[in-house]
């Protein structure tokens, strides 16, 4: 094994330039420097290695980034926490609502579930591939993980734009390709149930896999208008009845 590299000792340091120093009690080594962030001031970052190389090298990975006018974030967002004012602060006031209600949904229901305790910045493509995975190994359509990744893909986006990221990593997984199949139509017990849970339309469409939310509606309304209709029915039956 080679020996583990140290600086020389007595060199002067230049402005900026990052120390480096360990190894610490869990056996890891340190590196840390002073980096522009997006509010335009400049704050401590740190990275960490086993070996001293290895924090070396991402020391200079990180200070590469710098001299390539990326900021780092000015507050370090966890992903969840991200979503929720990404949805409220920029997909509810630029977006339709119908759409604002989608990404609601899929974020609700599967993003922040499944990626919401990840750091923004540390989030990889891995971390996404097992992700999307892990919904296809449940039962998950292939359209309805194609529009969970798409939500996230449009949530970093957006944040690489606000230079909190330096990569969409959501585009760089993968998916099989979607083939359209025929809907099966729900049965009366289903639609019922659903109506007696109190399943909002837009929770409905993401449990039946539908791409667009007015299939649902159609095929939503249609059984619970018959149910209304029935019970209104039985509802008079009895009134008039109780009447003679």
């Amino acid at each position: 094994m080679p020996p583990k590299r140290n600086p020389a000792k007595g060199r002067r340091r230049h402005n900026g330039e990052g120390t480096i120093s360990g190894p610490r009690k869990d056996g890891r080594y340190v590196a840390a420097f002073y980096a522009p962030t997006t509010a335009g001031t400049y704050k401590r970052v740190y990275v960490y290695g086993k070996t001293w190389d290895q924090a070396h090298d991402r020391l200079v990975e990180e200070q590469s980034k710098a001299v390539r006018g990326i900021p780092v974030a000015a507050e370090s967002w966890k992903l969840g926490p991200y979503l929720g004012q990404w949805l409220e602060n920029v997909v509810k006031l630029t977006r339709r609502a119908a759409t604002y209600a989608n990404y609601e949904t899929y974020t609700r229901l599967y993003l922040k579930p499944g990626l919401g305790h990840h750091r923004l910045r540390r989030l990889s493509v891995a971390h996404v591939q097992r992700f999307l995975n892990s919904k296809l190994a449940e039962g998950q359509s292939v359209r309805n993980v194609q529009l969970m990744r798409q939500v996230l893909s449009a949530a970093l986006t957006r944040a690489a734009r606000e230079e909190l990221i330096s990569r969409n990593v959501a585009r760089l997984a993968e998916l099989p390709a979607w083939e359209p199949c025929e809907i099966r139509p729900w049965s009366a017990d289903e639609v019922s149930l659903l109506k007696k849970l109190h399943v909002p339309p837009r929770d409905a469409q993401m449990i039946l896999g539908h791409a667009h939310i007015s299939t649902t509606m159609q095929i939503y309304t249609l059984h619970v208008d018959e149910e209304a209709r029935d019970d209104a029915l039985i509802g008079l039956d009895k009134l008039l009845g109780g009447g003679r």
